[in-house]
């Protein structure tokens, strides 16, 4: 597919960051095709499987920082799993 280079916030989300680039130095993404796109929207990759239901076999924490805003074409972002949603809505 090609290489791309990405600006990483460490300083904003350093366990966001620091995940990122530890899976990416064990070449987790190496191969693994883009499960869903939406043009005009999103891209998303990161599922071994390719249905868009895994990842690394474990999850980090949420981070937020209100300096990160998703509002311009290339701001990349980590997804939530369905159980941490879930998780968000019990205490809602």
């Amino acid at each position: 597919m090609g290489e791309f280079e990405i600006m990483m916030r460490e300083d904003l989300v350093p366990i966001t960051v620091n995940n990122f680039v530890s899976l990416t130095n064990e070449y987790f993404y190496d191969g693994l095709i883009f499960h869903r796109v939406v043009a005009g929207f999103v891209i998303q990759d990161g599922d071994p499987a390719g249905t868009g239901s895994g990842g690394p076999g474990y999850t980090i924490p949420d981070e937020y920082n209100e300096e990160i805003q998703f509002d311009t074409p290339g701001v990349i972002g980590m997804a939530k799993t369905l159980h941490q949603i879930q998780q968000v809505l019990n205490i809602l």
